[in-house]
């Protein structure tokens, strides 16, 4: 809503100094630039770009075009929550009825789908400070510009159990960095409250931290 609807100076969930987001693994957009592009033109960067093609979109155009294609609004939603904080894995679905014009085409009131997966760092204080966007545009924007017909109106995509856009080696990737980012984190505290405990009986550190996952010798 923030990123639609107001500047970005008056935004107050994310940390305006470190925020960034991301679609599909593709190019990372610093605050400044995601709130000059807007929500559209970022997650679809990574879109074909004979289905939409973002770097020829601006912010008043792209929320131009949804909003004459969905007049009864284009809703969006998490699903659940998978895990975190810090880091809040999550799923997603956006949905509309196209009963509007998408670049000449006219829906017939059918409704149309996007699911996908999401990761959200947040910072100490709760704020986001990077968002990580997983789905598949194709079949949504082949809808829109006539290129398929809508398929039977099942809910599909990575929430519903379809593979996730760009393979399973991204989602891989996601799940193994969240939780090696909070394995290193929490071995962190763990060795800091070992060293001030050593310190306070005279002890001193005189070794590096190991791998966690190193046998022992």
């Amino acid at each position: 809503m923030e990123a639609t609807h107001k500047e970005f100076y008056q935004w107050i969930t994310v940390n305006k100094d470190n925020y960034q987001v991301q679609a599909n693994g593709g190019k990372i957009f610093s605050s400044e630039e995601s709130s000059w592009v807007g929500n559209y033109n970022w997650l679809m960067s990574a879109c074909k770009k004979e289905l939409y093609d973002a770097s020829n979109e601006t912010f008043e155009s792209s929320h131009g075009k949804f909003r004459y294609a969905f007049p009864e609004g284009f809703p969006w939603e998490v699903l659940e929550v998978l895990a975190g904080p810090p880091k809040v894995v999550f799923t997603w679905r956006h949905w509309a009825v196209f009963s509007g014009e998408y670049c000449g085409h006219r829906g017939s009131g059918e409704r149309v789908t996007m699911t996908g997966i999401g990761m959200a760092e947040m910072s100490d204080d709760m704020k986001i400070q990077k968002l990580e966007i997983y789905f598949d545009p194709d079949g949504f924007m082949e809808t829109l510009t006539g290129g398929k017909k809508c398929r039977d109106g099942k809910e599909r995509g990575i929430a519903f159990g379809e593979p996730i856009a760009g393979g399973e080696d991204n989602l891989s990737r996601l799940m193994t960095e969240m939780v090696m980012t909070d394995f290193s984190d929490n071995d962190d505290d763990d060795e800091d409250d070992a060293t001030s405990k050593r310190s306070n009986n005279g002890e001193h550190r005189t070794s590096g931290g190991k791998c966690p996952f190193a046998g022992s010798h």
